[in-house]
C-alpha cells in the first residue's frame, strides 16, 4: 500500500483541479489500494473518480524506471562532476550506455 500519491499523479491532481475548479481527493488509494486514484468532486456537487495512467512503451517505461531507481542520476566513475542530459524518450538504454561515459570523458 503506497503511502502517498506518485510524482505523477500529484502532477495530474493539480491539473486537473487548476483546470476544472474540482476538488481532488487522493486519499482512497491509500484506504484501499487497487483501487481508483482520486476522486474529483465538483462545485455542483457531482462526483466523478480519476484514475492516472502513464502511456509510453515498455523501453521508455525501463529508462525511466532505471533512472528513478538511481534518483534520476547516471554516475560516470571516475568523475567529480555533474551533468544535466536530455535523452528523446526512444534512445535505447544500451546505446546511452555505450557512449555516455566515452562522450563525457572527452569534455
Amino acid at each position: 500500500m503506497r503511502l502517498e500519491p506518485t510524482r505523477e499523479e500529484k502532477f495530474a491532481f493539480a491539473l486537473i483541479s487548476a483546470e476544472l475548479g474540482v476538488t481532488v481527493n487522493s486519499s482512497l488509494e491509500q484506504q484501499a489500494p487497487g483501487q481508483v486514484d482520486a476522486l474529483l468532486m465538483y462545485p455542483s456537487g457531482n462526483d466523478a473518480v480519476l484514475e492516472v495512467s502513464i502511456l509510453c512503451g515498455p523501453d521508455e517505461a525501463e529508462l525511466r524506471r532505471l533512472l528513478q531507481k538511481r534518483g534520476n542520476k547516471w554516475h560516470l566513475p571516475g568523475s567529480q562532476l555533474s551533468w544535466t542530459v536530455g535523452l528523446h524518450p526512444k534512445t535505447p538504454l544500451k546505446q546511452f550506455n555505450q557512449h555516455f561515459a566515452k562522450t563525457f570523458r572527452l569534455i
